[in-house]
């Protein structure tokens, strides 16, 4: 019984060393990640041009239709997704808008669930409503009474 523990001691050290191995080297690369800044909500609130509740119905990769400095020509530039509007705080009303989060080099992307609620802030960038991780967009189940108090405050006092 001796003989066979040697051997899988061996086996277990070099399939650790395989494993472990990748990981090493990836933990000496610099770590992507999204850097924001400490806002407040009316700060964010005054920054955004649209804000509302609303629930994704369908979400879509656009390609770049163009080589340009930071995408090549074919590759995916965003990810758009067509929400149903709920409920609109600020910005113009409507039933259907869609929100874009750019899908290279940002890394502050927000991604949805399908079927969801939310709560976005969006601003307009290029010609699209866009949001990110560094807003205060998050999923209707994390927003306090508190929250929903100050976004109300800052609707009716327009700020």
């Amino acid at each position: 019984m001796r003989a066979y523990a040697f051997p899988f001691k061996i086996l277990v050290s070099l399939i650790t060393l395989l494993l472990a191995a990748p990981l090493a080297a990836q933990s000496f690369q610099p770590l992507a990640g999204c850097d924001c800044p400490t806002v407040t909500v009316d700060e964010a609130y005054r920054h955004a041009d649209l804000v509302f509740s609303g629930t994704p119905l369908t979400t879509d990769t656009v390609m770049n239709d163009a080589e340009d400095g930071e995408y090549k020509k074919n590759s995916i530039q965003y990810v758009k997704t067509k929400f149903r509007v709920e409920r609109t705080w600020k910005g113009p009303g409507g039933s259907d808008v869609d929100i874009a989060t750019f899908y290279i080099r940002d890394q502050c992307a927000y991604r949805f669930n399908t079927g969801m609620h939310y709560l976005i802030f969006a601003h307009l960038s290029g010609g699209m409503m866009v949001t990110d991780r560094c807003t205060p967009t998050r999923s209707l189940t994390d927003v306090t009474p508190a929250f929903r108090d100050s976004l109300e405050q800052l609707r009716t006092t327009g700020k």
